[in-house]
């Protein structure tokens, strides 16, 4: 039996225990609803800021005169909006699995939709029919 989890049901877990905000989040407050600490998240939101477009485009772009000072076009010291906080704690459920951060980007890599805000909004849609029909 295979140690590494298959997309399906590493997908399915995802869906099912990714955190779903209300409201956006510090990376420090994220970092105590998720139980790690603050450079964890750091190290979360730097993955998904490099391996996945949606998330880096969640960032406010900084004026160009800030550009070269800050070494990036996107404020990353802004809190994380909804969609963010869900790709980060899909990260973490990655981390559980694969433990390194080798093999979760390179799952990132060859399952990008599984990231993609039009995944989140799916989940945020099933989530909303889910407590209608409660």
């Amino acid at each position: 039996m295979s140690q590494t989890p298959r997309l399906f049901n590493l997908g399915e877990i995802i869906a099912s225990d990714s955190v779903v905000s209300d409201s956006l989040m510090s990376k420090q407050a994220l970092s105590h609803v998720l139980g790690v600490s603050r450079p964890t998240i750091w190290r979360y939101d730097n993955v998904a800021y490099w391996e996945i477009p949606d998330y880096k485009d969640e960032y406010p772009l900084l004026p160009k005169d800030q550009w070269l000072i800050k070494k990036s076009k996107h404020d990353r010291e802004v809190p994380l909006t909804q969609y963010q906080i869900w790709v980060i704690s899909a990260i973490q459920i990655c981390f559980k699995f694969y433990k390194k951060e080798v093999p979760v980007k390179q799952f990132i890599k060859e399952n990008p939709y599984v990231f993609t805000r039009a995944r989140y909004e799916m989940r945020l849609r099933q989530l909303a029919g889910t407590s209608k029909a409660s």
